[in-house]
């Protein structure tokens, strides 16, 4: 793993909160709600998370994988139970990772 992703590093806290954000942007996106130069902003930023999850992600648990790194929510509360222990952790640490290679931010 980067040594720029770990817990409480700048980049994985920005991931972090890039993820939390999705939903509202995509909202947004749907609505048309503001200018079109935020507009195609939200749009790199969530098809970013889209193809940084896909990378490392089944399509059956890429949104709650999204959430779960979003929320700061770990092996014992995720919806994704029905995965191995050291399966979860691995897509979540890549997932960050590859996030985060999508957005440049390593």
């Amino acid at each position: 793993m980067n040594e720029n992703i770990y817990r409480g590093t700048p980049v994985y806290t920005t991931v972090c909160a890039l993820c939390l954000d999705y939903d509202r942007r995509a909202k947004v996106l749907e609505e048309r709600s503001e200018g079109i130069d935020t507009l195609l902003t939200y749009q790199y930023l969530n098809e970013a998370i889209d193809r940084g999850i896909a990378s490392v992600c089944e399509e059956g648990i890429r949104v709650a994988m999204r959430e779960d790194i979003g929320n700061h929510v770990g092996l014992s509360r995720t919806e994704i139970y029905y995965i191995s222990d050291g399966t979860y952790k691995v897509r979540k640490r890549k997932s960050i990772e590859a996030i985060a290679k999508e957005l440049h931010l390593i």
